[in-house]
Formats: structure tokens, sequence, C-alpha cells
């Protein structure tokens, strides 16, 4: 536990077996929590931990018929649906989940994680053993010197696209991917997909069906409620963000007596993309208090830090000043919820390809123009016209024909060019076996399981750890996500909006304002401003001192692009200022792991 970045609230507890030792750090959100623990069975010889947050409950306890269960962790029901399923027992836990058993006999590590990733989990095998936890920071405790293991294919990805999510920015440490399962003997470690997309479809009709979304989504949103403890939530004022909330406060209402609720909402006043609006429409409508900030004026006057684990600024969940976490330390907050990944859940990614598969080409060319002529209307229509192909090689050829790998930027360095001539085309991400129903459901899965989108929530979630909180996220509920991946692709047909059936089945929820909005403006120009007045702040780490990141990024250009986003003395393009203030964290953090 010496690798956490601040003591647990609740202090820490350990078991240990012959061969292995395990330590739990607890955070108590609600009364049960005090009770987790790692545990040392010694009739089966198993040793057992995790950081464990259960949704299904109910039903756990009955199948596993388990007496007294109110004072049951979590993590308690997780190790005796471990004893009873073994390594199947994954599948029956409907939750934020990553936990550990070492069979003390056969000297073995069994290891699995929750189906979207809301918690994390990473390992390093040694000489002569494993070494698995929660947050890399646990493991670079055990690592003489961090600066020399850092990965250059992982900052490759960091700055281009995200190739292989097992990486983590350190040789030798691996994440276990969302959905998986871990072993590992003497031998050699393997990770295994436990979670398989559904493969049937819903006879349902569309009405039932978005009937059940509604039903699915208040069920995740009441779970990740419950709390002793003040709840603040994230609001963006975009349609996720603003569901959840809508559905918290019908709760709220029906069940009074709940710790208080506080809405954080991020705004940018004068900007295309402000939400102020939508934000004004649900405070008036809920029954909680709200805390707003202006993210762009509020930004901090000094260097905010970076992460220990990657190159990342220490920031807010809407990317400006930390007033999300300010807040949780004032209101004595120990659960934050996001609307993270909502629009993963809702697009319709690939249905233009299943009308064209199906010959319903007047449907493909009425969404393409619904959505505006523009250059880009070409490459939609032949995307689309991949539909002919099945699903899967549909997304090979489409991975490769849009997703090759663009020439060297000026700025590289000599060990990111040389991954850059060497990788050609990334590897299309295909399930072997899986035969799919749809396009829709193949983009939709796609998407969910992107590197990218596993990134966001394990940042999530080492923010979490850093600020002693829990955050959650309704939108990762895997009882929701598979009803969404059973819904026939007739019933996906955009009609001029990819997020149709979300507006559909929750739409009701939201105040009148938002009826006629049918998409949001891109938040660009705001993290172009305050990237700009943060790279002003982080320029020492360019212009003064040592170059560490010389293998990574040539010092020359780095400094020209920060003169030319602080001068502004020539037409600076939107994707400039940010790249700066990679340049500069990635600086920072190599000096943080040198010192």
């Amino acid at each position: 536990m010496g690798g956490l970045p601040v003591p647990p609230r609740d202090g820490v507890r350990s078991a240990a077996s012959q061969h292995a030792a395990a330590a739990v750090g607890i955070w108590a959100v609600v009364k049960r929590d005090e009770a987790a623990a790692p545990s040392w069975d010694p009739q089966s010889r198993i040793l057992f931990a995790g950081d464990v947050r259960l949704y299904n409950r109910r039903e756990l306890i009955a199948a596993l018929q388990v007496r007294q269960p109110e004072g049951r962790a979590d993590l308690e029901l997780a190790r005796l649906a471990y004893m009873r399923w073994g390594e199947q027992s994954p599948k029956h836990l409907v939750g934020d989940f990553a936990f550990a058993a070492w069979h003390e006999e056969s000297r073995r590590l069994f290891a699995a994680r929750d189906h979207l990733g809301a918690k994390s989990l990473f390992y390093r095998r040694l000489r002569d053993g494993i070494v698995v936890a929660s947050d890399v920071r646990q493991i670079l405790a055990l690592v003489d010197r961090p600066f020399d293991e850092v990965d250059a294919d992982a900052l490759f990805d960091w700055f281009s696209r995200i190739r292989d999510q097992r990486r983590t920015f350190f040789r030798g440490i691996d994440s276990l991917l969302p959905g998986h399962l871990l072993t590992a003997d003497s031998r050699e470690s393997r990770q295994v997909r436990y979670w398989m997309p559904p493969t049937e479809v819903h006879r349902a009709s569309y009405e039932e069906n978005c009937e059940e979304i509604r039903t699915l989504f208040e069920n995740a949103v009441r779970g990740r409620l419950e709390s002793d403890h003040p709840i603040v939530a994230h609001s963006s004022g975009g349609f996720d963000s603003s569901t959840m909330l809508m559905a918290a406060d019908r709760i709220y209402r029906r069940e009074p007596g709940r710790p208080p609720l506080i809405m954080a909402s991020a705004t940018a006043p004068g900007y295309p993309s402000d939400e102020s609006r939508y934000m004004d429409a649900v405070a008036a409508a809920v029954s909680f208090e709200g805390r707003r900030w202006n993210v762009v004026e509020e930004l901090e006057p000094v260097f905010p830090g970076v992460t220990g684990s990657r190159p990342l600024l220490r920031r807010g969940l809407a990317g400006g000043p930390r007033r999300d976490y300010e807040i949780v330390r004032e209101r004595g907050a120990r659960v934050l919820l996001t609307g993270y990944i909502g629009d993963d859940v809702w697009y319709a990614r690939g249905v233009l390809r299943d009308l064209a598969r199906h010959g319903r080409w007047w449907r493909v060319v009425s969404n393409i123009i619904q959505r505006g002529v523009d250059p880009s209307t070409p490459g939609r229509l032949f995307d689309a016209a991949l539909g002919v192909f099945p699903p899967g090689l549909a997304q090979r050829l489409a991975e490769r024909v849009f997703s090759g790998l663009p020439p060297p930027p000026g700025w590289m360095g000599p060990a990111l060019l040389e991954i850059q001539r060497s990788i050609g085309h990334p590897a299309a991400r295909q399930i072997p076996g899986v035969e799919w129903q749809s396009h829709v459901v193949h983009g939709v899965w796609a998407q969910l399981t992107d590197p990218v989108v596993a990134m966001v929530l394990e940042s999530a979630n080492e923010e979490g750890l850093e600020e002693g909180i829990e955050v959650r996220t309704p939108f990762t509920d895997v009882r929701l996500i598979e009803h969404m991946l059973m819904i026939p692709w007739q019933q996906r047909d955009p009609r001029g909006h990819h997020r149709r059936t979300g507006r559909d089945a929750l739409g009701a929820l939201l105040p009148p304002e938002f009826a006629t909005r049918i998409g949001q403006q891109s938040w660009a120009d705001v993290w172009a401003v305050t990237s700009r007045r943060t790279a002003k702040t982080l320029a020492p780490f360019i212009v003064e001192g040592p170059w560490l990141s010389a293998p990574f990024v040539d010092r020359g250009v780095a400094r020209a692009m920060l003169a030319r986003v602080l001068t502004q003395t020539m037409e600076v393009p939107p994707e400039m200022s940010p790249l700066v203030v990679d340049f500069a964290a990635l600086e920072a953090w190599l000096r943080q792991l040198l010192r």
C-alpha cells in the first residue's frame, strides 16, 4: 500500500499465506465497507483481495444463500462468488470490481476486472513472483529507477493512437483489460476475455425496448447513489450527465432521507460550446443544491502537477480547474458521479452499413444529407458502402482505409520516429469467433472496448484514488449495455440523429429546453483557450533546464510551437496549444520520475 498517493481514510487491512501477502486500503462509503479486508482461507488455502463495488447484491445473496448479509462487504460477496463459481464468477457480478485470488497449493494467481473497466488492475512479473495492484504507483514503489522503465511505445500511443491498452507507461507493468481475467503461474501470464458481446436479438418492439432502457438506466443510477456520505454529481450540460441528474432527482423525490447530492457544473460563458442554458434548466428542475464555476476564467495560476503513472496534468473532470474535487472535500463527499461514456452507449455506429447491407440506400443517403453536405460526405458514403461486407471484414477495411498513420510530425524525437516507421497501419480490434448480428452491434462494441475509453476510465479511477473518493459511472452498467447491444439494427435507424434511441428512451426525463436539441458543440475552442493559458504556466519546462524528453520530442520544434502559442503572431491551429501542454507535461513527468 506504500505506493498509494494518499493514506486510506479508514485504515489498511492485510492478510498473508506462506508465499503471498495482500493488503486493502479502506474508504468506507457505506457502513459495510468497514468490514472490507483481504482474507486467507486455511481450508481452501486461497488468499483473496480486491477493490469491489457490487450492484447486484440482492441476487448474489440469494444465489449464494448468505446468512446475515447486512454486514458483509462487497469484497466478501465477491470472494464467496469465487469460491462457488471459480473462474466463471466474474460473469455473475454486476458492478465495478478488480480482485485477485492466490492459490497457495498450486502457486497460481487468478485475477479479474469488471466488464467496462470502472476499476483498474495492474500487474508486473518479478524474478520470483508477481505483484498485482489497483494503482500503477503501488507497483512503481517496488521499481528502483522508474525513469529507466519508461516505455517509448506507450508514449507513441499517447501522442497518436493507442494500439494496445494492456500497456502502461512503464515496461513490464501491464494493465488487465476490461472484461478479462488473468491467470499466472511460474511459467506464464495469460489474459482471457470472459465477457463477450451478446449474440441474441431482442424481439420486443421499439417502445418496449425503450421502456426497458428507462428501467435499467434508473436502476444503474440508483445503485450508484448508495452512500452514507454526500455525493457530488458532475454536470457538463450534455444529454448523458443531464439524464443522470434527472434520474437521480426522481429517485431522491421518491426516496427521501438520502445524503445530500450536489450538482457540480463547469461552464464556459461566451463560447459556442457553453451549455449553461441546459445546466440552468436542469438546476431549476432538480431538488438538490447546485455549484458551478467558469472553466475558462478559474484556471489555477500555478503548475498543478502531474500524476505519477502517466504524463497527465492533475486536472478536474472537465479538464480545467479541480473544482469537482474541491467541492467533494468541502462537503465531505466520498462519491463523485459522472456521465462518462454515455455517448459511446447511445451512438449507433455502423447502422448506415446495416442499411446499405440490406439495400436501403435511400435511407443511407437521407441520413448523410441530414447531417449536411461537406468535404467529408464522400468518405461517409464510402464508409456506409462497406456494409455490403460482413461486419468484421468491413471494420478491417475501414481501419485500413481511414486509419493509416499520417506522415511523422516535425516535433517527433528519434525514439518515436523509429516506432512510426516500423508499425505501418494500426491493427484492427477483433474478437475471434464472434458472429456479429449486425454492423451497429459491432460498431458499438468496438467503441465501448476502445483503448481510449479504457484510458479515460482508468484516469478517472486514478484521480479518485488520489482524492480518496469513489468515482462511479452509471453508463458502465453491464445490464444496460447488454440490452443496448441486443436491440435489432432496424430499431437503430438514426432518422437524422445517431443517438435517437437514447433520446427516445430517456428524453422524457429532461426539461423542455432539451426537446429540440439534436447535438452539442465541441469543446475544442475552450480547450484551445485554456491550454494556451496553461502553456504560459508550463513554459519553463520547455524553455529552461534539462530536456529529458529528447528521445520523444524535438526541443527546438517544441520551443517554436510554444512561441507561436504564447505570442499568437500567426494563426495557431486549435490542436497546437493542447499539444504544447502535452510536451510540457511529459517533461514535468520525466523530471518527477528521475527525481
